[in-house]
């Protein structure tokens, strides 16, 4: 693309991307949104993604909010529920989307392989209201912590506290499937949020407080940064489509270009023996001169008389949606689990591993079979209902595993990943699978 705004006037490409992020919270209506109760004010983190045509005309396609995530304990095997709830990770679920609108945004791959690719003259951009968590983020952090706080996280190695609540985690290396997570101290590595604060470049998990119980979840910073090697398009669609990118990536409270480089770029480079059609991105990374009004950032300054809290809710904007999908706790409000199969699934969240295991599945059905890839045309051509499973499905996207497998072999070495053998191993009906080391479909 020669005209790159984002790129020859940052700053007012900044500014319109974020204007259109903004107004379209403002539109979502009232559920969803950070709340205001006595003496308490809820703040949250909003993040969307933004196509930008040659022309000068921009689509916004996703919007999220949202800072909580599950601790391991709460998480479903079955995939009804949403694991992580920040606002930046709900953006790679919806790149479905794409398929369903394939002559604004997508066209047909000249090497046939993948069938689709981004048209040339889109690009994609991302906007954080606030720097996103972990490395990205812990020197703003850092700074703006309690001397108290300070003193904790810095020195949580040497402390003699309970190991469930403070120190990182460590996947238990047994060749049993038990699913279970040790906790230990360990110096080199990665952290768990905030603690050691003092290392830079390192991977982190959420969340960031040592009171909570601890997660699987890596955190935002660690996550994007995958993103720049493997693409937005998720492992489901990277059959169908060939890497997606980020053009730009623009930031709102706590930015520092140090930081942010470090944590989405540079920490990475020097991969090699990346499969055909993956490289390593390096998105232009630009500052938000425009606060969000839910922010934490823009209340600490405004509401001095109020204590702010994070909030619990968490909501989903896709093109075309009549209204934003709110979400708590990591299911769809009001959702009730079903007596006779414990799903959530009549109001589950589009979201969900399940229901996008089941789009997926609709949606190759409307494809040209000439246009579905030889190692998905068994899914859709068998009556796999009740033995296919979702890592099955994932274990089929070869190149972008293998892009992923040199990422975290390369480095990072200490990727905390959810074991699939335990939380993907679910057909499209919901129902659990016995585990199979099967390799035929």
């Amino acid at each position: 693309m020669g005209n790159k705004p984002w790129e020859s006037n940052s700053t007012t490409f900044s500014s319109q991307i974020t204007e259109i992020c903004h107004q379209k919270f403002k539109t979502i209506g009232k559920n969803g949104k950070p709340l205001a109760f006595q003496n308490n004010l809820e703040w949250t983190v909003l993040a969307g993604i933004v196509a930008c045509h040659l022309t000068g005309n921009y689509y916004i396609l996703f919007l999220s909010s949202g800072l909580k995530c599950l601790p391991q304990s709460k998480l479903s095997k079955t995939g009804d529920l949403i694991h992580d709830s920040h606002a930046e990770t709900f953006i790679i679920n919806e790149m479905k989307l794409l398929l369903n609108s394939e002559s604004i945004y997508l066209c047909l791959n000249d090497t046939n392989y993948p069938p689709f690719r981004l048209r040339n003259n889109i690009t994609f951009h991302m906007y954080i209201s606030q720097a996103p968590c972990g490395d990205a983020s812990t020197t703003s952090i850092a700074l703006n912590q309690s001397s108290e706080d300070a003193e904790l996280y810095i020195n949580s190695y040497n402390n003699n506290i309970d190991s469930q609540n403070y120190d990182i985690m460590k996947r238990n290396q047994t060749s049993e499937c038990n699913g279970k997570v040790e906790v230990s101290k360990m110096k080199d590595g990665f952290r768990r949020g905030r603690v050691d604060y003092g290392s830079f470049g390192v991977l982190r998990t959420k969340p960031g407080r040592v009171d909570s119980e601890p997660t699987l979840s890596m955190s935002c910073s660690d996550k994007i940064a995958q993103w720049n090697v493997v693409g937005l398009q998720s492992a489901l669609l990277s059959e169908l489509i060939l890497p997606i990118y980020l053009s730009s990536i623009i930031v709102g409270d706590m930015f520092c270009l140090e930081d942010l480089n470090r944590a989405l770029y540079e920490r990475i480079q020097g991969l090699t023996n990346l499969p055909h059609g993956y490289f390593l991105h390096q998105p232009a990374i630009i500052p938000s001169l425009v606060k969000f009004e839910r922010s934490r950032g823009y209340l600490s300054e405004r509401l001095l008389d109020k204590d702010l809290i994070p909030s619990n809710i968490a909501t989903i904007w896709i093109k075309n949606s009549e209204s934003a999908e709110v979400l708590v706790s990591g299911r769809k409000q009001g959702a009730i689990k079903s007596k006779k199969t414990g799903l959530y699934l009549s109001k589950t969240s589009s979201v969900t591993k399940l229901s996008l295991f089941q789009n997926l599945e609709s949606l190759l059905i409307q494809i040209p079979n000439s246009l579905v890839p030889q190692n998905l045309t068994q899914f859709i051509e068998q009556d796999l209902r009740k033995t296919f499973t979702y890592k099955m499905l994932k274990s089929k996207s070869k190149n972008y595993q293998i892009a992923k497998q040199v990422l975290r072999s390369q480095k990072f070495h200490e990727w905390i990943k959810c074991p699939s053998e335990i939380y993907e191993n679910f057909n499209l009906n919901g129902e659990l699978i016995e585990q199979r080391m099967r390799t035929e479909f």
